[in-house]
């Protein structure tokens, strides 16, 4: 497969050539075959690439010192590793060692001149048993392929193009509209594993690709956990692929009447920690009689939501304004448009908000900085002012806050009253969001 560039790429790259001695720790997580391995390899050839997975020997000896000389001693034995000679050293799958977690507050204390770099799919079981290092890592996510790396990936240049040319004065025409429409609805299924999407472009059998990957996330789920907390793995899985843009309670997933039902917190915890559940928490205003309302939780990659359901949006036409399913598809909209929205890669979370527990929602506010932004979104292939009320709502609150209607449209700026309301296609959000950053 030829190397797809990623946008983390600009800001991990870019923090490595800014940072200074003593360097901290950097740890880069992500579920598994989003890609960790191949980006770090991409980005440092030279690098010294320890991989604990395929070392299942040097995890052992590194668990079997009982100090930190110890480990850099095996390091320069079994790697030839020269402390500060300039390569940076990286450790994938890190978490596969138990010692080392406690070890990385050392790397910026003792290793001064070295940058280090972790990674790993589980990487969040690093520091179990060990103290955070608080104030020496610095951490970064990556996600599966957003919309962009997709069309890249499944050699859509000209699509792509087309998607990097769109402005809000400049909408696409309508044939560049539908072929940029068509290509979203593959990706809505295929999602953005890139092995997965490799094999969508080759013509080969994507979807057992999916399940075998999907297998492997269960295994490193059922090394950790008993058989029953599996068990609520795979229903959390089918739950929110099932439901998807609703807010999802702990008792829908398993009854609360159920033995298993005082571990779903766990799970859900866990899961979200890996990187596989995105969860949104509601933010209602002082208006609310609720001082908490349920959260929203989605799937971080559309390709494993749609094998948990596959018959359900197998038809699915994005064009087609008088479907009856459209209603039940506004929830892959939601899904889609808020891994757009963590593949920018704030370090502030997606939330979303109410004015009251029953009116005044918005679906996702979006913060990178000192700027929010107010996202509805809506599986609408037309403007349509109905679609007004949670963002003028919002705009009661947070005057200054810039208000979106993400939808199926080709996009522009309307006006309801003096209050400016942008209309961006939810193919071109990622692309609106990076240049107004």
């Amino acid at each position: 497969m030829s190397y797809v560039q990623r946008f983390i790429e600009k800001d991990l790259s870019n923090w490595m050539k800014q940072s200074r001695p003593p360097y901290p720790c950097v740890l880069l997580s992500g579920a598994r075959q989003c890609g960790k391995s191949t980006l770090l390899k991409h980005l440092f050839p030279t690098g010294l690439h320890i991989n604990l997975a395929l070392e299942g020997g040097f995890a052992e000896a590194i668990d079997a010192t009982a100090h930190f000389d110890d480990f850099t001693l095996l390091l320069e034995n079994r790697f030839g590793f020269k402390l500060g000679s300039g390569p940076v050293l990286i450790i994938d799958e890190a978490q596969l060692s138990k010692k080392l977690g406690g070890y990385v507050r050392f790397f910026k204390e003792n290793w001064q001149t070295q940058p280090v770099i972790l990674t790993g799919s589980t990487l969040s079981t690093l520091f179990d048993g060990h103290e955070n290092p608080t104030g020496r890592v610095v951490e970064f996510t990556l996600r599966p392929f957003n919309f962009q790396e997709f069309l890249a990936a499944t050699g859509k240049e000209a699509l792509l193009h087309k998607l990097k040319a769109w402005r809000l004065d400049k909408p696409l025409s309508k044939i560049a509209h539908g072929e940029i429409s068509t290509s979203l609805r593959d990706y809505l299924m295929v999602g953005g594993l890139p092995d997965v999407a490799l094999a969508f472009k080759e013509n080969t059998d994507h979807q057992r690709l999916l399940g075998n990957i999907f297998a492997l996330y269960k295994r490193d789920f059922g090394t950790q956990f008993t058989e029953s907390d599996t068990a609520i793995f795979q229903q959390v899985f089918q739950r929110i692929a099932a439901a998807t843009g609703a807010p999802i309670k702990n008792s829908s997933i398993i009854k609360s009447s159920s033995p298993g039902y005082t571990r779903v917190p766990r799970v859900l915890q866990t899961m979200e920690a890996w990187h596989l559940v995105l969860k949104v928490a509601c933010e209602p205003s002082e208006l609310s009689r609720t001082a908490t309302i349920t959260p929203k939780r989605y799937l971080f990659d559309h390709g494993v939501r749609y094998l948990q359901n596959p018959s359900r949006f197998s038809q699915i036409n994005l064009q087609e304004t008088d479907d009856p399913r459209r209603e039940e598809w506004g929830g892959l909209i939601e899904n889609f448009v808020l891994t757009e929205l963590v593949s920018l890669g704030s370090v502030l979370p997606v939330k979303s908000w109410a004015k009251t527990n029953q009116s005044g929602n918005i679906d996702f506010i979006y913060s990178r900085g000192h700027q929010s932004t107010a996202i509805e979104v809506k599986l609408s292939a037309r403007f349509n002012r109905k679609h007004l009320a949670g963002l003028l709502a919002y705009h009661e609150f947070y005057k200054k806050t810039p208000l979106i209607l993400a939808n199926l449209d080709r996009g522009g700026i309307y006006k309801e009253g003096r209050v400016p309301i942008i209309n961006v296609p939810i193919y071109a959000l990622f692309e609106y969001l990076c240049g107004a950053a």
